[in-house]
């Protein structure tokens, strides 16, 4: 049985402050590291899913993006922390393509890559995550204020939450 939680990352993983286009800006959300950790001993695989329109938008460059990714990914891996795919969505909202969450394109994508049994949650931090846990019919969790969601104070508590929740699902 694959277990896996799917993040956005702007505003879940790190702090959201609008298109970032330096790595030295990325800034890992409270409780995050330690959540991660305790899912991932507990035999959990991350997969981020991240509308990212800010190329298409001409707010950064194709390789500031680059260079941030990059960090994001370091930054994480230091900590023994590795996710399994990363998917971002570059298109506008106008543009009404089925990649772009809450489209559930990727997660199609990724359930066919394990091609066993599968259980899995969404953490995020808009009503469009929340939106794509409901149209891929898996758990929602939030440390945000989103209306008809019950919101936690930090990502290791969403984590205890987690395991709780889908970890006995097995």
């Amino acid at each position: 049985m694959n277990k896996v939680v799917f993040l956005d990352r702007d505003g879940t993983l790190i702090e959201d402050i609008g298109y970032i286009s330096s790595p030295s800006k990325i800034a890992v959300k409270e409780g995050v590291f330690e959540g991660l950790l305790l899912l991932l001993d507990a035999g959990f695989k991350f997969v981020i899913i991240s509308n990212q329109s800010g190329v298409a938008r001409r707010l950064i460059s194709e390789n500031e993006f680059e260079q941030v990714n990059n960090a994001f990914i370091k930054t994480f891996a230091d900590q023994a922390i590795r996710f399994e795919s990363i998917y971002y969505c570059f298109h506008l909202p106008s543009d009404n393509c089925t990649c772009r969450k809450p489209g559930i394109d990727f997660f199609i994508e990724e359930k066919v890559k394990m091609k066993s049994g599968f259980v899995a949650g969404m953490v995020g931090d808009s009503i469009v995550d929340a939106l794509f846990a409901k149209n891929c019919e898996i758990p929602f969790y939030t440390t945000c204020d989103i209306p008809g969601h019950h919101m936690y104070a930090n990502f290791e508590i969403i984590a205890h939450a987690i395991l709780k929740e889908l970890a006995s699902v097995e």
